[in-house]
């Protein structure tokens, strides 16, 4: 056998060891007729036919972008290939968003990832890629110049798990030039896009024209890059575990941070737990320019209430502790009618309450952005506003407008506050503020 097809043979051998003895052994390639998943294609077919691998199932998927006026043909070389082999052909079209400011390059990628992620979800598949050293190469100096960490520098991992799906690329180690001696060998027909001539595109530029400057002078650097990559990825193992580890210590509940734990940590500390908050989340990373203005938070006065807003909501400070909100905890109605007896539920709060009365009750209502409205609770002594109560009890600036308030008629007799019930003195008797506490979050 040609050592490029045992040393793919021998990587998915290592892949498949790693992962669960219960995963799926369903391999889906991403296929799109070029050398590189033509070579990963037939070797995985030659992989299938060793006596040990008869029960993995192969799926070739193409990706058809739209984007060249030889896509279909390709689509159609790929379809006749895999009918030779025996194995399930697929193809998926994607629509690229190609409009003004927005990069082809990423989003053709960004739109292929989709598709083949959502088929390997739909048919419990493996994904496995021909990325291979030189794309490694290419990768690594690409989040260089992005200026990336080790997190970006770690590269294209040979196994990860995203969206719940595993990724194996069995050909990181291996050279173009033993792809393309591989190809040869197999007597392989492939397709070649002519946009990989583009020049306009960062890594076509740097495939083009930097790399072969670079490895003409150090022929081993896609190797020693690839090292430097691993490390790298060992290296921020070690810093996202330590991460996780300071997150939550320093974690309130899931969307609440103490300032004071965060104040003892090391600047490059507190920036690894944000990053690592925003990754518990599923949001991206915030920039270097808004991670600086929120660790900022931390040292302003102990009253101060910034705020920085992101797509889905804010990052903000409340009495020291920083508290991720959602754009949804914002959005309440200025008033709604409420059933008695029956509960209703309060999205922007995540609670759900009941208005139990024994007595008929007519004109229940719901209202939110209460000004003026001076209140007595019950065991209180004295009567204030409801926003000085507000304050007492600690409710975050961003929550008073939305806080509701409980009337029946003309007559307030409650609200809600910190997942709690508080019932007003001028309340009629028989009328009960019930809150369900399984429903309730800590996003209040």
């Amino acid at each position: 056998m040609h050592h490029t097809f045992a040393s793919i043979h021998q990587a998915i051998d290592n892949a498949l060891t790693d992962l669960p003895s219960t995963t799926p052994r369903t391999l889906v390639v991403g296929y799109s007729g070029g050398v590189d998943s033509s070579v990963l294609l037939d070797a995985l077919c030659r992989y299938q036919k060793v006596p040990s691998n008869n029960d993995i199932e192969i799926h070739a998927v193409y990706v058809n972008h739209g984007l060249s006026k030889n896509a279909d043909e390709w689509q159609a070389h790929c379809e006749r290939v895999c009918q030779q082999y025996g194995i399930l052909f697929t193809a998926i079209p994607v629509t690229v968003d190609t409009g003004n400011r927005k990069s082809l390059e990423s989003e053709a990628r960004d739109a292929r990832y989709k598709a083949l992620l959502t088929y390997c979800k739909a048919h419990q598949g493996l994904l496995v890629l021909g990325q291979h050293g030189e794309d490694q190469l290419e990768t690594f100096l690409l989040q260089l110049k992005r200026g990336a960490g080790p997190k970006g520098l770690s590269s294209m991992a040979p196994l990860q798990c995203k969206e719940g799906v595993f990724t194996l690329r069995p050909m990181l180690n291996i050279a173009k030039a033993d792809i393309l001696e591989g190809a040869r060998y197999a007597k392989l027909f492939w397709v070649e896009d002519e946009s990989n001539q583009n020049d306009d595109f960062d890594r076509n530029f740097l495939r083009n024209r930097v790399l072969p400057l670079l490895t003409e002078r150090w022929p081993q650097l896609s190797k020693t890059v690839g090292r430097s990559a691993s490390l790298c990825a060992q290296q921020n193992t070690l810093v996202i575990e330590e991460a996780s580890n300071k997150l939550t210590q320093a974690s309130k509940g899931k969307y609440v941070l103490c300032g004071e734990v965060l104040s003892t940590y090391a600047r490059a500390w507190q920036a690894e737990v944000i990053r690592a908050w925003f990754e518990a989340q599923n949001q991206l990373a915030p920039s270097s320019k808004q991670l600086d203005e929120i660790l900022g938070f931390l040292s302003l006065r102990d009253d101060a209430t910034p705020h920085i807003d992101f797509t889905w909501g804010s990052i903000r400070r409340h009495c020291g502790d920083l508290y991720w909100v959602l754009n949804e905890c914002l959005n309440a109605p200025e008033r709604m009618s409420i059933a008695p007896n029956h509960p209703v539920h309060l999205p922007w709060i995540n609670m759900s309450v009941t208005i139990k009365t024994i007595t008929p009750c007519e004109d229940l209502v719901l209202v939110t952005n209460v000004n003026g409205l001076i209140v007595k609770p019950i065991n209180a002594s004295v009567s204030k506003p409801i926003n000085r109560w507000f304050k007492a009890w600690k409710l975050p600036v961003w929550l008073r407008r939305t806080a509701p308030v409980f009337y029946c008629g003309e007559t307030p007799i409650g609200t809600l506050v910190n997942g709690q019930s508080i019932v007003f003195s001028d309340c009629p008797e028989g009328i009960e503020l019930v809150v369900d506490s399984q429903q309730h979050d800590e996003r209040q």
